[in-house]
């Protein structure tokens, strides 16, 4: 006897097939997730990783010096020009990149990666890498993965952090992850150089802020940015009001400069 589909179950075969295809790929995203955060806990306490690869424990010493950059400015102000430069002067072998935008990656300062799964297996692979992390999920399930990336860097030790615009993963001034929290209060005695971007200052981590061994300011886009920054950098807001595009002021050390990014 033949059966004959209606209309209706015809177009439905493929949308499941398609629902069960899209659930499978969830399901192993979600455990490789899973199997990666697991791997930085492990990395982090001082385990050896399970294949070979970059030691689990860097060289802790307080005699490091603290290099938290932040960086802050409202688009256009030239924040991520500047930190490609430093990168070009500094050449870390080991950078990894929180790359919002993806311009890290697109510009052949990092390879770009799509899984915390895949950051955590280029990490384990080599003892030097350059990796971008292109960010995904919800903004719920981005604050996660953050954690989850601040976590890795912190356990890899003696490296570069960039963390591109992280008043993406903050919440109310204040990012709420261990693995953050563990690189701005003790990255310097685990040899990390850091390099967090934002353009306004009140959705920049707090912790983050306080701890800049580095604060350098471009043109704010609001005036309660620059009451704020110009706080920060010892100036009158009515100074940083009118800077021009690539135009900066700077606080290091008890110093404050001012100076031009020159793009190359």
């Amino acid at each position: 006897m033949m059966f004959a589909l209606s209309p209706l179950a015809i177009v439905a075969v493929p949308v499941a097939l398609e629902t069960v295809k899209a659930t499978r790929h969830d399901t192993v995203e979600r455990e490789a997730n899973n199997e990666a955060a697991a791997e930085a806990e492990r990395m982090a306490k001082g385990r050896k990783p399970r294949a070979s690869g970059a030691p689990a424990s860097p060289q802790v010493s307080r005699a490091n010096k603290a290099d938290i950059r932040a960086i802050l400015g409202a688009s256009g102000s030239g924040k991520t020009t500047y930190v490609m430069q430093q990168l070009r002067e500094d050449k870390p072998d080991r950078l990894l990149i929180w790359d919002t935008k993806g311009e890290f990656s697109q510009e052949g300062y990092a390879a770009p990666v799509r899984s915390i799964s895949e950051l955590v297996a280029a990490v384990r692979k080599s003892e030097k890498w350059k990796l971008a992390l292109i960010p995904y999920g919800s903004p719920n399930e981005r604050r996660k993965l953050f954690d989850m990336f601040a976590a890795l860097a912190f356990a890899a030790g003696r490296c570069t952090v960039v963390a591109e615009e992280i008043s993406g993963v903050a919440v109310g001034g204040k990012i709420n992850a261990p693995g953050w929290q563990d690189i701005i209060n003790r990255g310097r005695t685990y040899g990390l150089t850091v390099y967090a971007l934002s353009q306004r200052p009140a959705l920049m981590d707090k912790e983050t802020l306080g701890n800049a061994s580095l604060i350098r300011c471009g043109r704010p886009a609001w005036k309660a940015d620059a009451k704020i920054m110009a706080d920060c950098l010892f100036v009158g807001s009515d100074e940083l009001l009118s800077l021009q595009d690539l135009e900066f002021v700077q606080r290091q050390k008890g110093l404050t400069l001012r100076g031009v990014v020159h793009p190359e």
